[in-house]
């Protein structure tokens, strides 16, 4: 594996409806939902147990479902997707980012075939160019308001 980008996740108050607020020390009342086995799911059960009613679900497009039916007040995701999601005429209109995002350091990376260290280190360099120089950070901010690297 060559090239690990760091994946933010975005915090528990990722999103939520246009307009509300509420506050992390109080979350009584408040249904927050994810994708079940994600890193998200997890920061939920790890800090939120008991304070608020935590929902899981199989795809996040059942999570989608549900923040627009009502049956979620808050939903904590990966910002790619989220981000994606909320360009939708769905989401863009309705909901929005709410807080900061944190790390959990959600690493990906790109393959290449055991042994073939000649391509590896072709890539490792190309890369390594293209954050030098400035053009990584101009591709980024075409397509994303915040770096995923």
């Amino acid at each position: 594996m060559i090239l690990l980008i760091n994946i933010t996740q975005a915090d528990c108050v990722s999103w939520s409806r246009v307009g509300e607020t509420f506050d992390l020390s109080d979350l009584s009342g408040k249904t927050i939902g994810a994708q079940r086995a994600t890193l998200g799911a997890q920061y939920l059960e790890d800090n939120f147990t008991g304070k608020a009613d935590l929902k899981f679900y199989d795809n996040q497009d059942n999570v989608y479902l549900d923040l627009l039916s009502g049956r979620l007040d808050i939903v904590l995701s990966d910002e790619l997707p989220t981000y994606n999601w909320l360009k939708t005429a769905e989401g863009a209109s309705q909901f929005e980012f709410k807080g900061n995002s944190f790390m959990k350091n959600d690493e990906i990376g790109i393959a290449v075939r055991k042994g073939d260290t000649k391509l590896k280190e072709k890539l490792n360099k190309a890369l390594d160019e293209l954050i030098a120089d400035g053009t990584y950070e101009k591709i980024n901010a075409r397509y994303f308001p915040f770096s995923i690297y």
